[in-house]
């Protein structure tokens, strides 16, 4: 006599199990729906996503852009560093854009920003990898020696979880040297480098009137921004200088540096979700915070952290 079937997992049990999937292998979550209608209903239930998420705090990196350059061209290549990524290799191909080099300037919130290296013709392209939608967008009317932009979601209070295809920004911040240019700018001196920001949202399609500030670098064209709360901070090129945007109201203030930058600085969140830093000086790692004592933010402190 065949001894009887073993009693079914209740479904609390089974949830609980599908919550210790791995994040890092998303194919498993594939498969596992694949087993049969249960699994998949309860794979694929709201409640269930936000408790694995909530299981599994911090998201896995699923990989990384870089630019490739060969014979003069610039090809944004993406490193994958799990199996069975879902994010495919970019494919720029968006009606009316000029250009075939690209290269990679940022990435946030499910969105890849890319530019058109082109000449005269730069432009600006969003990406998103999951919907595949692309977004081309010419730099705003305004002179700039050297330039860099950053690309966020537009909803306020998005968790970023399901904001794929949805609104975005575009943050521009070019420096030029106002000695070659007609500078008609409040506040800013003839002869001083001046650094000006303009913000894009996709949802109006119109540039914003820039904002100006004298600075004395360029910015850096090799580290990322940094998104905290309600700024965007980009590093000037020698490293004693923070350009800082404020996403509301549009404005430009500078941020000294850490005390020991030298030029191998990096940014990074602090743990109240303020600017941080980190910067190397010899053999030490030294990790900061900044406190603001203005509401603009440009004026204040460093705290050290380690």
């Amino acid at each position: 006599m065949a001894p009887p079937p073993p009693p079914e997992l209740m479904d609390d049990l089974i949830g609980e199990i599908l919550l210790r999937l791995p994040p890092e292998d998303p194919a498993c979550l594939v498969r596992a729906s694949l087993v049969c209608k249960l699994w998949r209903r309860l794979l694929s239930d709201g409640a269930f996503l936000c408790q694995y998420r909530a299981f599994h705090r911090t998201p896995p990196v699923l990989g990384f852009f870089h630019n490739q350059y060969r014979k003069g061209t610039s090809v944004p290549q993406y490193v994958p560093t799990i199996q069975a990524s879902p994010v495919p290799q970019p494919a720029i191909a968006v009606t009316g854009s000029p250009t075939t080099s690209y290269r990679t300037i940022d990435c946030r919130h499910g969105r890849v920003l890319f530019e058109g290296k082109d000449q005269p013709s730069q432009t600006l392209i969003v990406w998103d990898p999951i919907t595949g939608n692309q977004k081309l967008i010419y730099p705003p009317v305004h002179p700039y020696t050297k330039f860099l932009a950053a690309v966020l979601c537009a909803a306020d209070g998005c968790d970023h979880l399901r904001c794929s295809g949805g609104a975005f920004l575009v943050v521009f911040v070019g420096i030029y040297d106002a000695e070659e240019e007609d500078n008609d700018d409040e506040g800013v001196e003839d002869g001083d480098p001046v650094g000006w920001a303009s913000l894009y949202p996709s949802e109006i399609g119109v540039w914003s009137a820039s904002t100006s500030i004298s600075v004395d670098s360029f910015i850096d064209l090799v580290l990322p921004s940094l998104l905290t709360r309600d700024s965007i901070y980009f590093i000037l090129e020698n490293g004693e200088k923070i350009l800082k945007y404020s996403l509301v109201g549009g404005v430009l203030s500078v941020v000294n540096a850490p005390p020991q930058h030298e030029p191998n600085m990096i940014f990074a969140t602090a743990q109240d979700g303020d600017l941080g830093a980190a910067t190397v000086e010899g053999y030490s790692l030294h990790l900061w915070s900044w406190r603001a004592t203005d509401p603009v933010g440009g004026f204040g402190e460093w705290k050290a952290l380690a």
